[in-house]
């Protein structure tokens, strides 16, 4: 048992780092994980697949008047809607109630809660 700590004792480095054996080679680092791109849907493609559902949503939807993905946050009440999609609106009726998505030319998009 001696001799193991002895053996032990005189291959440990001077440092206190233990070395690699000859011929080791390290792994490279991980690779940065890269999140995909959102997908965004266009207002038809939103109203085919959307169900609304009370609650908040985030959806990616392309603007229509730049073309440009945008995120849509907006919170749905209890109820069942009827949802209508226009050339640059979306709006969920609830009678008494309303919530629009309004795309803007400018590139804006507000939501409006009546």
């Amino acid at each position: 048992m001696t001799s193991l700590l002895l053996g032990l004792a005189l291959t440990a480095s001077p440092t206190g780092v233990a070395q690699s054996p000859p011929g080791f080679q390290p792994l490279p680092p991980p690779a940065p994980l890269v999140q995909p791109a959102p997908v965004a849907l266009t207002l038809e493609q939103f109203g085919k697949w959307f169900q609304p559902v009370p609650g908040h949503h985030k959806v990616w939807l392309v603007h229509p008047k730049t073309c440009q993905p945008v995120e849509v946050c907006f919170t749905l009440p209890p109820g069942c809607p009827r949802v209508e999609i226009g050339r640059r609106k979306i709006e969920f009726d609830y009678g008494k109630r309303e919530v629009e998505i309004h795309f803007r030319h400018s590139g804006r998009v507000d939501v409006e809660y009546d």
